[in-house]
């Protein structure tokens, strides 16, 4: 598997349902969290193709991550894919003044997950 990607997700079962259609591409896969600091730090080591996260996510302020993610010299260029409540706009907008490469809402997101993936 050349392809690697971050998933930034609180939802274990969707976590699992991403790790499988990525398995079937030859994609691998590795769930990050925690604090904004430690999260980069491991996105570093990993060096991913892509970062996959949860604009929602309860657990994790994914703006400030985004932020720091590509305001790092090493993640600067690492394309972020965010996905969201389709009826969250402050967030969507927010996410994209932040520097997110690409939003889509969670719907989308589920619906086209292999085309989503390959064209990492």
């Amino acid at each position: 598997m050349s392809k690697k990607i971050v998933l930034c997700f609180d939802d274990i079962l969707f976590t699992s349902k991403i790790a499988v259609t990525a398995n079937a591409l030859q994609i691998e896969t590795n769930s990050i969290n925690g604090n904004p600091e430690t999260i980069v730090e491991q996105i570093r080591s990993v060096k991913p193709s892509a970062i996959l996260m949860d604009l929602n996510s309860k657990k994790m302020n994914s703006i400030v991550l985004i932020h720091v993610l590509k305001n790092d010299p090493v993640t600067v260029l690492i394309p972020i894919i965010g996905f969201l409540s389709h009826v969250d706009t402050d967030t969507r907008a927010a996410a994209v003044s932040a520097g997110c490469d690409q939003v889509i809402t969670r719907s989308t997101f589920v619906q086209k997950l292999p085309d989503i993936l390959s064209a990492i």
